[in-house]
């Protein structure tokens, strides 16, 4: 990239300064990023709020799961907890969700499932599941399942039983109490 280029030439008179370039008294001066020329080449102006441009040229979107960053040179990935539908601007996830890896859409931690309030505006509520009401929730039947949001615990096992004990809060379906009696002597 040159430095300065000249709008005049001594062959043809003046000439246009070249895209992402802007003319002011008879020289072109690159355009920065998060710039391009103006209609007219005779300054730099700022992209529009929502998009970027690295090399003064021209100003883009970005792709959805992405926003632009404060100098609208370059688009970042939204971050986690955040998403972008549009590439405009990232926004939280809806309660009891999370943002999918790629940042475009959020959906419901597990042990919730969503319930659509307005599909329209694309926006869910995350409601708890109630592991237990099927199959115990995975537990040992012998046992006490909890529901807990989100997720569910399992309850100890009854004396006279063994087995592994997990009390503890699983938001995924890991950790099932499984009683045996004791070996008969």
């Amino acid at each position: 990239v040159q430095p300065f280029r000249h709008t005049t030439n001594s062959l043809s008179g003046c000439v246009l300064c070249e895209p992402g370039w802007a003319g002011v008294l008879g020289q072109c001066s690159p355009c920065p990023g998060g710039t391009r020329n103006s209609a007219d080449h005779a300054a730099c102006d700022r992209c529009p709020e929502g998009t970027v441009s690295s090399n003064g040229i021209e100003c883009s979107p970005c792709a959805a799961g992405r926003s632009p960053n404060a100098e609208q040179t370059e688009c970042d990935l939204c971050a986690t907890g955040l998403y972008s539908e549009d590439g405009f601007s990232c926004v939280e996830c809806w309660e009891n969700s999370e943002s999918i890896l790629d940042r475009k859409w959020c959906v419901c931690s597990p042990g919730s499932e969503p319930v659509w309030m307005n599909p329209s505006d694309h926006h869910a509520t995350c409601v708890d599941l109630n592991e237990c009401l099927e199959t115990n929730g995975g537990c040992d039947i012998s046992t006490v399942c909890k529901n807990i949001s989100p997720g569910r615990e399992c309850g100890p096992c009854p004396i006279g039983y063994s087995g592994p004990h997990y009390s503890m809060h699983y938001t995924v379906l890991t950790g099932n109490t499984t009683c045996l009696e004791p070996p008969v002597k």
